[in-house]
């Protein structure tokens, strides 16, 4: 009745009213809320333009109006529940994987195998404030860890700062012998954080060697929520001997109180885990809707069906098992079959560091190159917010065009971002779009991991909507007349990650593949033509190593800080001659009052000296070296030391006075930098 009404207007409105009604039919073709636009030959297609629009509207019908996923879920929750990987409760839960693919009708379902590093399930956990008063207190013990002497330990609290791990290692692990060290915060915290596992992990083995007895605490803060534990691996696929628990956030503050009264502390601590005496089999489970056109090419649908067993582990991840399977579901029901393979495969060992995964890429490590992406959900129990595409950034343009076609149904915000917390990050290591669908989920920090974990925590209508933005977004992929992606040179993938930054944290656990293939990105950083400089003038490759290390800082601030140290150090140890003959570097700056070697070769040397500093900066206090002390010449200092100077100008009001640099020995430059009377009140400005 409407259009009628538009037709029989006058003549002089006809024009616009049929543009009107053109952009009124147009929009209506496909309830997800797609607008056909025309577009040249060099641009990506919409869903409208290359075949998948009709599709799509019917998987979305199929997935939103089905209570599969919902039931699915339930089942894996209440029945099944906490499943660590290579434990029984993981086994049934890849049997019951096996048989739910296989009810959805999907083909060449099966189990892959891989070999954890050890297997581990959990046991008695107990703790106890002995004095000043007594007190039970509420842990939780670190999944891969050892165990207490049988009947528990009692020793002294001893609390060692978390935001300067190395600093402790190196000054206090002397002390830790027969101790129960409580991981704490304190201070400001640094502002790159070091990958957690890594470091966390480092402590675990130097306390064990140290002879602790226990540590309550772990590496990531104290626990969220009012009266959970949050246990997880300290490391990637390893066991720890020494027992490590996680501990209420309240019982923490508890312990953190009596200390800073300086009231002496005394625990007894009881944990007995249990550990296989070598590795322990797990599996992921598989299974296909294969292509049509091209089957040869593989599009990876899942989430982790491994989980900790405090609760059911719903929301990590039963969500993303829940959604893979109802994402089948719905493309079977629609009774649809897409250009190429979607492969659904429910991880384990995701918990221990991506195990599955990583097992999986190697397991099909021929057929990677005709793998297109993978599409993985692991944040939660909200809505899909977003599609980050793994570091591949040149495929955002053909992904938006895909949602803004979504918009009526889902907004969705398409980024090139990199995450290695979840089963996407392998398949970026081989290239690939590791897609990691982002989600609105605020109370997943009180629910992963934690006893509160449960099935009463996910809502039927946001999960159905998940399961549909899965489903339409793997089949997209999937269906759309020209590939997606194909993997990128392991040159290419491994700039990439160096200009994003996880290679630190890769590198850290072994898992970088490139060698030292991509490390050019370093040089193109804002002070490639300083380091060429030290170069130049014979510096030395470990030295110009570092300053690259300082210019892939992504903080300006950080990186001007930092190279002013650098240049300081350069100035004070007399590591600057006549052009073209140098004087002989030293191996090591000698050591200064607190017994650390100051080797300017290694990032914790360079951070400690450079927090050491800020920190005497933020009490309001400034380095000054005494004009006629030593030698300094005060302009030449002033040009080192100057944070608000620019690395270039330093440099050149460093090598332009470098007659006076021979003055002074390291040693004594080093010790004017750690000499209280060094640092004067700062000026008020």
């Amino acid at each position: 009745m409407e259009i009628n009404r538009l037709v029989r207007r006058p003549m002089n409105r006809i024009n616009n009213e049929r543009i009107l009604l053109r952009s009124i039919i147009l929009f209506s073709l496909f309830t997800l809320g797609a607008v056909a636009v025309i577009v040249g030959s060099d641009e990506p297609a919409s869903p409208a333009e290359d075949g998948t629009l009709d599709a799509l509207k019917s998987i979305t019908g199929q997935a939103m109006m089905d209570s599969y996923a919902y039931a699915a879920l339930e089942e894996l929750s209440d029945h099944i529940g906490g499943r660590v990987s290579g434990t029984p409760a993981a086994a049934r839960a890849v049997d019951w994987g096996i048989e739910r693919m296989k009810g959805l009708g999907l083909v060449n379902v099966h189990q892959e195998t891989f070999m954890l590093a050890r297997g581990w399930s959990r046991g008695l956990a107990e703790a106890e404030i002995i004095s000043p008063v007594r007190r039970r207190l509420r842990i939780s013990s670190l999944g891969w860890v050892g165990s207490t002497a049988h009947g528990g330990v009692e020793g002294e609290l001893v609390i060692v700062n978390r935001f300067q791990f190395d600093k402790e290692m190196k000054e206090n692990a002397a002390k830790w012998a027969s101790k129960i060290l409580l991981i704490t915060e304190k201070g400001a915290p640094p502002d790159e954080e070091r990958p957690q596992h890594g470091i966390f992990g480092k402590f675990l083995k130097k306390a064990h060697a140290a002879h602790a007895l226990a540590v309550i605490g772990t590496g990531g803060g104290p626990s969220a929520g009012m009266q959970l534990t949050h246990p997880y691996s300290p490391g990637w696929n390893e066991y720890f001997e020494l027992p490590a628990v996680s501990i209420t956030a309240e019982d923490q503050w508890k312990l953190e109180r009596f200390l800073v009264k300086g009231d002496p502390v005394r625990v007894r601590i009881d944990v007995q885990n249990r550990v296989t005496p070598g590795p322990a089999e797990s599996a992921n489970v598989v299974g296909e809707i294969r292509g049509r056109e091209h089957p040869e090419q593989i599009i990876v649908v899942g989430g982790h069906l491994d989980s900790w067993d405090l609760a059911e582990g719903t929301t990590d991840d039963g969500m993303g098992v829940a959604t893979t399977l109802g994402a089948a579901r719905a493309i079977t029901k629609a009774r649809l079959q897409p250009r190429r393979t979607l492969r659904f495969v429910l991880f384990t060992g995701e918990e221990q560091g991506l195990v599955g995964s990583l097992a999986y890429t190697q397991i099909h490590k021929d057929e990677m190159v005709n793998h297109v992406a993978a599409v993985i959900l692991d944040i939660g129990q909200g809505p899909v917010t977003g599609l980050n595409l793994g570091g591949r950034k040149d495929l955002i343009p053909a992904v938006q065009k895909f949602a803004d076609a979504m918009r009526g149904f889902a907004a969705l915000k398409v980024t090139d971002d990199v995450l290695f917390g979840t089963d996407s990050g392998p398949f970026t290591l081989a290239g690939l779009p590791g897609i990691y669908m982002s989600q609105d989920s605020p109370d997943y920090a009180y629910t992963h991991h934690t006893e509160a974990d449960t099935f009463d925590k996910v809502k039927q209508d946001i999960l159905a909507r998940d399961t549909a933005v899965m489903a339409l977004t793997a089949y997209w992929i999937a269906d759309r007349s020209e590939r997606l992606a194909v993997p990128w040179p392991s040159e290419q993938t491994a700039k990439m990650l160096i200009e994003k930054k996880p290679d630190g944290l890769l590198k850290v656990h072994d898992l970088w593949p490139f060698g030292e293939v991509g490390n050019e990105a370093r040089k193109s950083g804002p002070y490639a033509g300083l380091a060429g400089r030290l170069f130049e003038h014979g510096l030395g490759k470990s030295f110009a190593n570092l300053l690259l290390f300082l210019a892939s800082f992504p903080n300006e601030d950080r990186r001007r800080d930092c190279l002013m140290l650098f240049l300081q150090t350069l100035m004070l140890a007399k590591l600057a001659g006549k052009p073209g003959r140098p004087r002989k570097r030293p191996e090591a700056l000698p050591r200064v009052s607190h017994g650390m070697e100051m080797t300017m070769l290694w990032e914790d040397e360079l951070l400690e000296a450079w927090n050491m500093r800020i920190s005497l900066e933020r009490q309001g206090r400034e380095f000054r070296i005494p004009l006629k002390r030593r030698g300094f010449k005060d302009d030449v200092v002033k040009a080192a030391l100057n944070r608000k100077a620019t690395p270039e100008s330093s440099w050149a009001q460093v090598y332009a006075g470098r007659k006076h640099l021979a003055y002074g020995t390291a040693r004594n430059a080093l010790r004017a930098l750690q000499k209280p009377g060094n640092w004067k009140p700062a000026p008020q400005i």
